[in-house]
C-alpha cells in the first residue's frame, strides 16, 4: 500500500512514474492540461484515479497523464532499460488488492434473474442460473482464473417482477457489505441508472452485459473506476449513427422538414440525455424540425400502460407520422397495441434496447402479438444480436466468441435456456463479464484494484477483447462502454412461420461514429 507522499510509486494509465511528489496541499489544484510552475517540473501528483506529472512547457509547465512514454522520460537517460523494467515491476507489486481480492482468489457476484412465488424463486426459461454460473466459473478457473486467481462466485436472486430501485439498492448493499465482492456481473435486470450507481458508491466494480437498459456515458463517468458496459454501446453513443442511418434509409420521406416526429423514451436521466443528443443529430442530419417527446414511467406495467395510451393519443392528435422508440425492455409493445386499437399507424423506428425479439414475437412470453401492420416500412438500429432478430435469420450460435460461450454450457450438458439465442441472454452475460475481467487482468502485474483495472481497460482499444454479445468492441481513455458496431434492420413479411414477420439485417457491420 502507498503510505507516503515522499516516496511515491503510482499505477496510472497502465504505466508508472517515479519522481518527487507534491504535498496534498499543492496537489489539490492540479489537473490534466493545467499549468504548473517551473519548480514543479518532474513532480507527480494524483487527480482522481489518474497520475499526473509536471512536464516543462515554456517557462512554466503543464500537467500530463502518466503514460509509458513519460515513465521513460522520468527515469534519467543513463538508466538502463533493465532498471526501468525492474522499477516498474517493483511499483506494480505495491498495488493494493481491492475488496474480495487476495493473491489467490477473487470474489465475484452474479444476479439470478427469477420470479418470486409463494414457494420461493422460480427459475425463468433462461435455464438454471446456479448451474450456468458454476459452468462458466469452472471454465475460467481451469484456464488461468482472473490473473491467476480462482473465482469464488456469490449468487443473489433478483425478482424480475419488481423493477424498483429499492430492490437494486438492497442487492447492492448485500454484495458490498455482506459478501464483500470485488465485482458484480449484471444482465441489465436493474432498470434505472441511479440504482446502478449504488455499486460505484459502495466501491464494487459493476460489469453490465447484454443489457436492455443501457447506461449513458455521463453515468459511467460518474461511476469510474467502477462501472463498465462490456459488450454494448452506451445509450447516448448511438445518436450520430442512428440519425445518419435514418437519413440513409430516407425514413422521413422526400422532405424531412415536413415530417412530424415523435420520440418515445424511458423516463430516466440517462435516456433524457440520449434524447437531447438524438434530437440535435436529427436536426443536423435530416433537417427535422417538429419533434415531440413522451417519457415512459417503467416502474410497473400499470405506469407503462398509462403512458403508452397517453403517448398514442397525443401523437395521433398532433398528426405525428414518424415515431422513434428508445423505450427499453419491450415496453414499446404497449404503445403499439394501443395505437393499433385506435387505428393510429405511424412509421416506426426502433433499437436493440426495444427488445425486438419480444416485440416481433409476442408469443415468446404468451403476450398479445403486435399486428405486423404496425411495422410497415419499419427500420431499426441493431447492436445486440440476442434481441434483434429470429434465429432463422441469424444462425445460433455464431462462430467465434458466441459459440465459445455456448459450448461451455453445452459441454456441461446444460440444455435448458439454449433452445434459442434469446433464452441464452443471461448465460451470455455471465460469459462476457468473466471473459472481460480475465482478458483485462491477464495484462496486469501485481495487485488488483478498481483504479488499476481502469488503467488497463483504457488500453484495450478495438482489438483487446472480443465479446460474445454484440458486433464490435472498443475501449479507451474515458471510454467505458465497449459496444462499437451496429447493423441496419428492416421489417419483412416473409419470415418463416410461426413468426408473423420479423426484422432482418439489411446491412453489414458498421462502426458507431
Amino acid at each position: 500500500m502507498l503510505k507516503s507522499w515522499k516516496s511515491l510509486f503510482v499505477v496510472s494509465a497502465g504505466a508508472l512514474a517515479v519522481a518527487g511528489s507534491l504535498t496534498p496541499a499543492f496537489a489539490a489544484t492540479a489537473k490534466a492540461g493545467g499549468k504548473c510552475t517551473a519548480a514543479q517540473v518532474g513532480k507527480t501528483t494524483t487527480a482522481g484515479s489518474a497520475t499526473l506529472i509536471c512536464k516543462k512547457s515554456g517557462k512554466a509547465g503543464v500537467w500530463v497523464r502518466v503514460t509509458a512514454t513519460t515513465v521513460a522520460e522520468t527515469v534519467p537517460p543513463a538508466t538502463t532499460a533493465t532498471t526501468v523494467a525492474s522499477t516498474i515491476a517493483a511499483a506494480a507489486a505495491n498495488v493494493e488488492n481491492g475488496p474480495g481480492v487476495t493473491d489467490t482468489t477473487i470474489k465475484i457476484g452474479f444476479m439470478e434473474a427469477a420470479f418470486r412465488t409463494p414457494a420461493g424463486f422460480l427459475p425463468s426459461s433462461t435455464g438454471n442460473a446456479k448451474d450456468q454460473v458454476a459452468a462458466i466459473v469452472d471454465f475460467i478457473n481451469a484456464s488461468g482464473g482472473i490473473g491467476g486467481r480462482k473465482v469464488t462466485p456469490v449468487i443473489r436472486p433478483f425478482d424480475l417482477s419488481q423493477s424498483n430501485d429499492k430492490q437494486a439498492e438492497t442487492l447492492c448493499n448485500a454484495f458490498a457489505d455482506d459478501d464483500k465482492v470485488f465485482a458484480v456481473v449484471s444482465q441489465s435486470v436493474i432498470v434505472s441508472s441511479t440504482a446502478r450507481e449504488c455499486f460505484a458508491k459502495k466501491k464494487v466494480v459493476y460489469l453490465e452485459a447484454a443489457g436492455a437498459f443501457p447506461l449513458d456515458t455521463k453515468t459511467l463517468e460518474r461511476m469510474k473506476p467502477y462501472g463498465y458496459v462490456v459488450n454494448l454501446p452506451a445509450i447516448d453513443r448511438i445518436g450520430t449513427s442512428y440519425a445518419k442511418m435514418l437519413a440513409d434509409q430516407k425514413f422521413f420521406g422526400a422532405d424531412p422538414k415536413t415530417a412530424k416526429v415523435g420520440i418515445l423514451s424511458m423516463n430516466d436521466p440517462a435516456y433524457q440525455r440520449a434524447v437531447d443528443d438524438l434530437k440535435a443529430e436529427l436536426k443536423k442530419t435530416s433537417g427535422v424540425e417538429a419533434i415531440d417527446t413522451v417519457f415512459f414511467d417503467t416502474t410497473s406495467q400499470d405506469t407503462v400502460s398509462r403512458d403508452s395510451a397517453a403517448a398514442s393519443t397525443r401523437f395521433a392528435a398532433k398528426n405525428i407520422d414518424h415515431v422513434i422508440s428508445l423505450v427499453s425492455g419491450g415496453n414499446v409493445m404497449q404503445f403499439l397495441w394501443t395505437s393499433f386499437d385506435n387505428g393510429y399507424k405511424p412509421r416506426m423506428s426502433l433499437t436493440s434496447t426495444d427488445n425486438l425479439a419480444v416485440v416481433q414475437n409476442g408469443a415468446l412470453f404468451r403476450l398479445r402479438a403486435v399486428d405486423k401492420s404496425m411495422f410497415k416500412d419499419a427500420v431499426a438500429i441493431g447492436f445486440n444480436p440476442i434481441t434483434d432478430t429470429e434465429d432463422t435469420q441469424l444462425i445460433f450460435p455464431q462462430p467465434g466468441p458466441e459459440k465459445r460461450c455456448i459450448d461451455i454450457y453445452t459441454n456441461k450438458q446444460l440444455i435448458t435456456g439454449f433452445e434459442r439465442r434469446y433464452l441464452s441472454r443471461y448465460a451470455q452475460a455471465y460469459c462476457d463479464g468473466l471473459f472481460f475481467l480475465q482478458t483485462v487482468v491477464k495484462r496486469m502485474p501485481g495487485g488488483l484494484n478498481a483504479a488499476a483495472l481502469q488503467a488497463e481497460v483504457e488500453k484495450l482499444g478495438s482489438k483487446g477483447y472480443d465479446a460474445s454479445v454484440g458486433w464490435l468492441t472498443k475501449f479507451g481513455p474515458g471510454r467505458y462502454d465497449g459496444g462499437n458496431g451496429y447493423r441496419v434492420l428492416k421489417f419483412s413479411d416473409d419470415c418463416r412461420k410461426p413468426i408473423n414477420g420479423c426484422f432482418e439485417y439489411s446491412s453489414g457491420i458498421k462502426e458507431l461514429e
